[in-house]
């Protein structure tokens, strides 16, 4: 779990600002269940005991989990993301080879979070779980009568908002997952 904390700011116009700190993805505020990013700027009536609207702090579960797609979003139909608190979390070639899309990711895989990564410009946690890398047999053509054979690997996951900072390479957010 990882605590979070309003900021709470009075402005000229009668409102208050108030700035939302540290990591949550779903916090329950004003009795709503809203969905929540690292930062959440939002403004309210100014009252007197706004305690009473809005908690000072709240606990959120930081294990990673997988979000899955509607079917009718095309583009991530049978595919799964990473979360771990509001971040979502991506790939990125230079952790894990090319050709990003020919990974699978198991169902039920188990995911490791790493605190101690030299490899980011932040220290922030990384993911690790298992996938399945696709090999395709090499007839020059783009479709084959052959199924791929997989290999097992290990994947690295890094926070979203840190992509493209080791140079350039592929990225992928929504990973095919093995049904």
């Amino acid at each position: 779990m990882l605590g979070c904390t309003l900021i709470y700011t009075p402005t000229n116009s009668g409102l208050v600002t108030a700035t939302l700190y540290g990591l949550t993805s779903i916090c329950d505020l004003a009795r709503r269940k809203l969905r929540k990013d690292t930062e959440l700027r939002f403004y309210c009536p100014l009252i007197p005991d706004r305690s009473a609207f809005f908690p000072s702090n709240c606990a959120l579960d930081m294990e990673p989990h997988w979000l899955f797609a509607d079917p009718q979003i095309r583009a991530a139909s049978g595919r799964v993301a990473l979360q771990r608190g509001p971040v979502v979390y991506c790939l990125e070639e230079v952790d894990n080879g090319s050709n990003l899309d020919a990974l699978v990711v198991p169902a039920g895989v188990a995911c490791s979070v790493q605190t101690d990564n030299q490899r980011l410009p932040l220290p922030v946690p990384i993911i690790q779980f298992n996938v399945l890398r696709e090999q395709w047999p090499a007839v020059g053509f783009p479709y084959s009568s052959q199924a791929p054979q997989t290999v097992t690997e290990t994947a690295t996951a890094v926070p979203y908002f840190l992509w493209n900072n080791r140079g350039r390479g592929e990225l992928a957010v929504w990973l095919r997952q093995q049904r």
